[in-house]
């Protein structure tokens, strides 16, 4: 089961690769703010989003199932293609990611990441 608090921590992990390449594209904000916005996030949760300083490790210790691990690299794949270009900087985070999460699932192919959104 993925909680809420796993929804709030992939969300920081998204808005982290969507910055890796020194560029917030357009399309990567659409993609973040639909996010949020299907989230709806009270005023506290909106302040602790922006103010919480944490290391990518302590992130994803936060998440509290295998099934959130899955969906925080689904998440940061779609993110990093949704610009439909994939910086060597965001594919090494990709692999860097799942490897933190403890995920011996195979990647598919870099041209195929934007399919994550349809599992």
């Amino acid at each position: 089961m993925v909680t809420r608090n796993d929804l709030l921590v992939i969300l920081r992990i998204g808005v982290h690769v969507a910055k890796l390449d020194g560029e917030f594209s357009s399309e990567e904000k659409h993609l973040l703010l639909r996010f949020l916005r299907i989230m709806r996030l009270s005023n506290a949760e909106h302040h602790t989003f922006h103010t919480e300083g944490a290391t990518l490790s302590g992130l994803i210790g936060q998440l509290s199932s295998l099934e959130a691990r899955e969906l925080m690299v689904k998440m940061v794949c779609m993110v990093a293609e949704c610009d439909h270009r994939i910086e060597d900087i965001e594919q090494d985070f990709v692999e860097r990611i799942r490897g933190a999460a403890c995920l011996d699932l195979p990647l598919p192919p870099k041209d195929a990441w934007h399919l994550c959104a349809s599992d």
